[in-house]
């Protein structure tokens, strides 16, 4: 007789039709899953999410889920991860904040019409036309002690009274904090709003982009980017996304799901990066731009990166191929600032660069023009001509000289 298959194997089933069902029929879900760490373990009861966006499940919760409620619960850690609802929280109360998150979460999918709610979830209709925040606001006082710690208990149902307590389907499904790292929780933005922002078009390019959806994008995409986002923008101008089901998810193969991986198609060639040394720009400023490119040059997978070290004239260049990742910021001058001359040493060495970012004060005469892709990242108010380059702020705070 053949034994009875494990909640692991069970759940690895449940997890590999209902990723596939939202493949074929969620390219927005779809698009950001299979960018997310999937993670067995039995520290949570049920799912559960981290400040990076990681997304972890207990085999016996999934296991005893339907394949509609398993892309119900996939998709509702998804916009966890979204709503960045795991570093937000600050000194609210815990289970009342994730009580609110949860409500605007299943109300939206509830809408959209994805899966099946799971039993004992939040439902507070119309919550979908909220901010957490404002549902936290509006929620009140709780008088249980609002926690779920057995997996087996599916919490509270619609029809109690949300005062009485705030345990839910999902339970306690948000690990919290901050991200590890300086810096880490703006890069945590600016991942959430580039995965949006692909999500979004990969949907609407298939016509599969629910109404319910649109606000969440329209709502995470006009905020202010910080301006490494924006400086990863840029440069994933030049390189693109592709599913690749030749080149299997290797996290999964192990089980023997097969499942497409996402892998970066390099159209960048050589990236110029051009450092003002003039001495306005202090060895820490250069140290933190240069330690969260290197984030963005990982990412877009360059095939050279050229840095060029210039005050009023070129100083250092350092020539990187993607064995010598990361950059190292090993800065020469200290005088005065002429960047022209990082233009024409590009010109004369014929590097014909994708891109070229100039890290830079903006206290400098410049060329009439540029042949290539040019953003200047500016530690002050300053900007560069506007025919020349795109200026991001660096820091987005950078005070008028």
């Amino acid at each position: 007789m053949r034994p009875a298959a494990s909640f692991s194997e069970q759940a690895a089933r449940r997890l590999q039709k209902a990723r596939t069902r939202i493949l074929l029929d969620q390219p927005f879900f779809s698009a950001i899953l299979l960018r997310r760490s999937l993670t067995e373990t039995e520290r949570h009861p049920t799912l559960a999410v981290d400040v990076e966006g990681n997304i972890f499940y207990n085999p016996r919760f999934v296991a005893r889920l339907t394949i509609d409620e398993t892309i119900f619960a996939l998709c509702h850690e998804i916009l966890h991860v979204i709503g960045r609802h795991a570093c937000r929280r600050g000194q609210r109360e815990r289970q009342r904040w994730i009580y609110a998150a949860d409500a605007w979460i299943n109300d939206t999918l509830r809408h959209a019409g994805v899966g099946s709610p799971v039993d004992g979830t939040v439902h507070l209709p119309g919550s979908r036309f909220r901010t957490v925040d404002e549902i936290y606001a509006m929620l009140p006082e709780r008088s249980g002690n609002g926690s779920q710690r057995d997996g087996a208990s599916q919490g509270r149902r619609e029809s109690e009274d949300p005062s009485e307590s705030w345990e839910n389907g999902f339970g306690d499904d948000l690990i919290d904090g901050e991200p590890r790292g300086s810096g880490q929780r703006r890069n945590v933005e600016a991942s959430v709003k580039m995965l949006v922002g692909y999500a979004a078009q990969e949907a609407r390019s298939r016509g599969r982009m629910p109404l319910a959806l649109e606000r969440i994008v329209d709502d995470v995409l006009s905020t202010r980017l910080p301006w490494h986002a924006l400086l990863e923008r840029f440069m994933a101008r030049c390189a693109r996304d592709e599913i690749a089901w030749r080149r299997p998810n290797r996290r999964f193969i192990a089980r023997g799901i097969y499942l497409p991986s996402f892998s970066a198609e390099t159209r960048i060639g050589t990236v110029v990066i051009g450092i003002d040394t003039s001495g306005s720009i202090d060895d820490m400023t250069l140290s933190i731009f240069v330690r969260e490119v290197n984030d963005i040059v990982e990412a877009c997978h360059p095939e050279r990166v050229v840095m060029i070290y210039c005050d009023t004239r070129v100083q250092r260049v350092d020539h990187y191929a993607p064995e010598d990742f990361p950059l190292q910021a090993r800065p020469q001058g200290g005088g005065g600032t002429d960047l022209r001359e990082i233009f024409d040493y590009v010109e004369r060495e014929g590097l014909a660069p994708d891109c070229l970012l100039l890290f830079t004060d903006c206290r400098t005469p410049w060329p009439e023009h540029a042949s290539w892709p040019t953003v200047v990242c500016s530690t002050t108010a300053l900007r560069a001509p506007e025919h020349l380059a795109d200026t991001i702020h660096f820091p987005e705070d950078a005070q008028s000289p």
